[in-house]
């Protein structure tokens, strides 16, 4: 059996692990469950991925993020480590083909969407499975005092009965005490094991500037804070409004949100991450899955409905641990905006059945049909056929998920994929008689390897450019043949939201809705509302403690650089005392190797004052620790 260290160096390139993550990765290889909490940016994936490339057999991988799943795939693919995803929407041979290999050991992983693991087919080809780690990724969503809860989640443990005694990982970048209690008691760990990394993020400035002009303060902050940035709004529209006024004001921007095509989705994020584009005014649909280091602020146009999810974004500044600032702009009005959004999210019953009736008549779902199958919808159609608010429609089927009925998946390109279902002979004696075929199909098998064994994702404009002559309409008019033909299973590209029915149509009468649960889902909702809002109009207490408290870290300390932190001290300290204590304190560093405690004895202040004046220089990299533990410049 390979070690950790020699996984990683050999798939990743890396000599170290971060901290924490050796910790559970040796965990799961003693085959203890755990829960790693470990903030956005600290490498959970790592802590799955090696332990199971440690070890025979696969990793079985639950994930509610479609778009994660299918990065994580192709990145492990990229490196040579064989991995696939089911999720809903896929064609139903594929998801078969892909279990029979996985029941054959084919993958190291297998990345599953919540809503199969009910899937009685499913299920039983789990159970010849040879499993080595179950990881539950986003383990939050198993808990309804969670912010994001999914019942489907609520399967896992059943599953865990097939795997053999396989070891459980669960994963989450934010949870509160009791969010960790019952993830650890709905997945049925054997013993309480949790790794928590601090919520603390020395590097990022928290600010909060109340504001009648949100516009022009974005352009202040913008031309003040150097270096990328984003900006997250509540709605499509303010996306294009905000880009364009800081175009106008000659800010390089552009605006991202789930409607927009994935060519276009693709296009932003790459010049973004390129430095082409400096800021990207965006919805929440940006940024999951995507790493870069370098963003230097963070601006939030309203605050958003929870601190999970305000953590979560703002996370995304300084990951490569220099200065960042994270700023929400807050006006008296919005947080009466936010709860009255909040109570147009919350459908009663019946409204809930008529939109499902109507959503079923409008895909042409009979009573009795659709069980498992995935139907192309454009929400912006339905609205306007049916003259229902797009609100209200994606509140019902928040509400129809959670009672398993059917869920609606984001618009996610998912590229072509072809498996050839013939044997080599019966193929060639096809291109022998067939020479309009022959060429395209000899281009095919050249360059895609494994293509008799598995769905690869092929490019038709590729194979065009391959083959002499031959144009992309040539290459899926030859595909859809072999397809008609049995010799393949040709599954075009599509980049369409869609409806998965979880089970089939039911009789509108039928359809049963938990009002108890509804309500008390509100009730959380709310409560964490409350909580946001009280950190963004609160000026009395540290911003990173504030955070640090929500998630229940004891006795943290304050930042001394957020906005609150700079006020209390010019109040404790007169900004020309503050300056010039701190133009001492960096005179005597730079002339003398002095330990802190010297460096303290040799100041003639107040010991507040000089503790007030050093927590600033520190934070804010004026000051830093040697190799000999002596401060000096930083």
């Amino acid at each position: 059996m390979a070690t950790p260290h020699e996984i990683l160096k050999e798939y990743w390139g890396f000599d170290d692990f971060r901290p924490l993550q050796l910790d559970i990765i040796k965990a799961c290889l003693n085959g203890d469950d755990a829960l790693a909490l470990l903030p956005t940016g600290g490498g959970k994936s790592l802590c799955f991925q090696v332990p199971a490339l440690c070890k025979e057999g696969l990793c079985l991988v639950v994930s509610p993020l479609i778009a994660l799943m299918k990065d994580q795939v192709e990145n492990l693919r990229d490196r040579n480590i064989q991995a696939a995803a089911i999720y809903s929407g896929m064609n139903s041979r594929e998801i078969e083909t892909i279990l029979n290999n996985a029941v054959n050991g084919a993958y190291k992983f297998l990345y599953l969407s919540p809503e199969r693991l009910q899937n009685e087919h499913a299920q039983s080809k789990i159970a010849q499975m040879k499993v080595n780690l179950l990881a539950v990724d986003e383990a939050h969503c198993i808990s309804q005092w969670g912010y994001d809860f999914r019942p489907e989640y609520l399967q896992i443990a059943s599953i865990r009965e097939l795997l053999h005694k396989a070891p459980v990982l669960a994963l989450t970048a934010s949870a509160t005490a009791s969010v960790v209690t019952d993830i650890q008691d709905k997945l049925v760990f054997k013993k309480p094991l949790v790794f928590r990394k601090s919520f603390e993020r020395k590097n990022l400035q928290y600010v909060v500037r109340t504001t009648d002009d949100k516009f022009n303060k974005l352009i202040e902050i913008c031309t003040k804070v150097k270096g990328s940035g984003l900006i997250y709004t509540r709605n499509r529209r303010l996306t294009q409004e905000i880009s364009s006024w800081l175009q106008n004001h000659q800010i390089n921007s552009t605006y991202y949100h789930a409607g927009l095509s994935n060519k276009q989705r693709n296009k932003i994020q790459e010049e973004w991450i390129q430095n082409k584009t400096r800021v990207i005014v965006c919805t929440n649909a940006f940024g999951m899955g995507i790493d870069k280091p370098d963003v230097r602020f963070v601006i939030h146009h309203q605050m958003p409905s929870s601190l999970e999810a305000y953590y979560q974004e703002a996370g995304r500044a300084g990951r490569d641990g220099k200065k960042s600032y994270c700023v929400v702009l807050h006006h008296r009005t919005d947080e009466g905006d936010a709860h009255q959004l909040l109570e147009q999210k919350y459908v009663p019953k019946q409204e809930v059945k008529r939109i499902y009736e109507l959503l079923c008549n409008y895909l042409k779902v009979p009573v009795g049909s659709g069980l498992e199958q995935s139907y192309e919808f454009d929400l912006s159609h339905f609205c306007k056929t049916t003259q229902v608010k797009a609100i209200r429609v994606m509140s019902a089927l928040k509400v129809l998920e959670r009672n398993g009925l059917l869920l609606a998946t984001p618009p996610l390109f998912s590229p072509s994929k072809l498996q050839l279902t013939t044997d080599v002979n019966t193929l060639y004696n096809y291109q022998l008689k067939n020479k309009t075929h022959h060429e395209i199909i000899k281009s095919l098998v050249r360059s895609y390897g494994g293509i008799y064994d598995y769905y690869i994702p092929i490019n038709e404009t590729d194979i065009a450019e391959r083959t002499p002559n031959t144009s992309p309409t040539q290459v899926i008019s030859c595909l859809q043949h072999l397809h008609d033909l049995h010799f393949a299973d040709y599954i075009p590209q599509s980049d369409t939201p869609k409806l998965f029915f979880i089970a089939a149509r039911l009789p509108t009468n039928n359809v049963e809705i938990d009002e108890v649960l509804q309500i008390q889902l509100q009730k959380i909702e709310l409560d964490k509302l409350n909580k946001a809002f009280s950190y963004a109009s609160q000026t009395s207490h540290c911003r990173s403690t504030e955070i640090l408290h929500y998630f229940d870290e004891l006795n943290p300390k304050p930042c001394g650089v957020c906005d609150v932190c700079l006020l209390y001290f010019s109040k404790e300290l007169p900004k020309e005392k503050f300056n010039l204590l701190a133009k001492e304190i960096v005179a005597l560093v730079t002339t003398n190797n002095l330990t802190l405690s010297a460096l303290t004895s040799k100041l003639q202040h107040p010991k507040h004052q000089i503790e007030i004046v050093l927590k600033y220089l520190f934070s804010n990299e004026l000051l830093k620790y040697d190799k000999e533990n002596k401060v000096i410049k930083g």
